[in-house]
């Protein structure tokens, strides 16, 4: 660990899991994240298998910036990965399968009879209407400690904490490759990564692969090729469940203890009471959770290859010529997918209720290149007791950056107990556009370049 150094996770979202890392500390201008070198090349470190890792050094103050200018001012880490060695070829394995829970849950009101009391309490404070009646919380009270699985369908006391999170397993796995020749050296490792989440429809799944090829051609020639690659998928619904969500904040805390969740046969559930619907409309944590198709995943994906070459053509002198291609791309797609929801009542017996929203579908495409190529001269002599060194180069950068979204609704009109999900189609053109909401399209595009020299 470096001193200064700061690392902190805030988040454990499965897919999103990032940590902050302040080496300068916390600035009061713009932002205050370091700049990632990873071989070279500026990227983001969450896409970077840490058993690939050879080196990690951390630059800061003058350091920093003599190389890097102003894009160091936060500070600079460079990691450097694993290359080939002459010799025996290595293969190594490491894996891990993790069981996750969450550690601490949160307490919330769960008897139904005093979530009613409390409120009506709440109510007399402020002067305003009861909520509920008396009636209403006698009958909760005459059956709380009913075991009998119909009647806890009828009066339920949900503790959405226990009916939302489960354990999960998670697997990361890496198998590498190392070693080389006279003339070859080569490194090159696969990772397979599965985190399922503890919370419904929030499994992630990524795979990546390294590989670092140094080839000595002649005396004096030496090319070099570093690729790296991933691919993630992730439940479309897993943004839902999020901290930028609204599953937990909205539905589960949100919501009320007289709702049953999920029932045996696997139906959502609504308020079971009647006097109970606080304004918050579908506030079943399972039901906006299970808010997208799950048949089209959000995909992830990203390729650097870098491309070496390197001349001695004499003693001292070194020449290295290198061009990088860095691309990533992401693609979401949200087909939002209406669901009824059924109030359980010993009177009615099972009523369905139609909470028909705006069926949409939306999609949002983002994609990113970097593009750098570097020509750099170094020559290096003694001359007695004196060491001399010369260095200059021209370097260029090319980044654009694209964003795309687009939306459009299903027709709203619905006939007597039709219900939207019925409708609902998945392909743009046969979409029909709902009158009351407006579709549209989106986008932006940024590009700029940069040539320097340097010595």
């Amino acid at each position: 660990m470096s001193a200064g150094l700061s690392v902190r996770t805030t988040s454990s979202n499965p897919g999103s899991e990032s940590n902050t890392i302040r080496v300068r500390g916390t600035g009061t201008l713009n932002t205050a994240i370091p700049l990632y070198i990873v071989d070279g090349i500026e990227c983001n470190i969450s896409y970077v298998n840490p058993h690939d890792i050879a080196t990690i050094t951390v630059l800061k103050d003058a350091a920093s910036c003599a190389i890097y200018g102003n894009r160091g001012a936060n500070g600079v880490i460079l990691i450097t990965t694993k290359q080939g060695t002459e010799g025996v070829v290595n293969v190594t394995y490491s894996g891990s399968v993790s069981f996750n829970s969450p550690m601490h849950r949160l307490e919330f009101l769960t008897d139904y009879a005093d979530y009613m009391e409390w409120l009506n309490l709440a109510c007399d404070n402020a002067g305003v209407k009861r909520y509920f009646s008396q009636a209403k919380i006698d009958e909760w009270r005459a059956h709380e400690n009913d075991t009998d699985p119909q009647s806890k369908l009828y009066w339920p006391n949900t503790d959405w904490t226990k009916v939302f999170y489960s354990p999960a397993f998670v697997n990361n796995h890496t198998v590498s490759l190392q070693g080389g020749a006279d003339n070859v050296r080569y490194f090159i490792s696969g990772n397979f990564f599965n985190n399922p989440g503890v919370t419904p429809w929030t499994d992630y799944k990524k795979i990546s692969l390294r590989s670092n090829i140094e080839v000595d051609i002649t005396k004096f020639l030496t090319l070099g090729l570093n690729l790296s690659g991933y691919r993630s998928e992730q439940d479309p619904n897993a943004d839902v469940a999020s901290s930028s969500g609204d599953a937990i904040t909205y539905g589960a805390a949100a919501g009320s203890p007289g709702i049953v969740l999920k029932s045996p046969d696997g139906r959502y559930g609504e308020y079971n009471n009647t006097e109970d619907n606080m304004g918050i409309v579908n506030a079943n944590a399972f039901r906006r959770l299970n808010f997208y198709q799950h048949d089209i995943p959000v995909v992830q994906q990203g390729v650097i290859p870098k491309f070496i070459a390197r001349i001695k053509p004499f003693t001292g002198m070194e020449i290295e010529a290198s061009y990088t291609y860095n691309y990533s791309a992401k693609h979401t797609t949200h087909v939002l997918q209406d669901m009824d929801l059924w109030r359980y009542n010993p009177v009615e017996g099972e009523v369905r209720d139609l909470k028909t929203v705006n069926v949409y579908r939306r999609s949002y495409w983002w994609e990113w290149r970097y593009d750098t190529a570097d020509l750099t001269a170094r020559y290096n002599t003694t001359v007695g007791n004196l060491k001399i060194g010369a260095l200059a180069g021209i370097s260029g950068e090319y980044y654009k950056y694209n964003y795309d979204y687009a939306l459009k609704f299903n027709d709203e009109s619905l006939g007597a107990g039709e219900h939207n999900d019925y409708r609902l189609t998945n392909t743009w053109a046969t979409m029909t556009t709902a009158k009351s909401v407006a579709s549209y399209m989106t986008g932006d595009l940024q590009e700029w370049g940069m040539r320097s020299y340097f010595g």
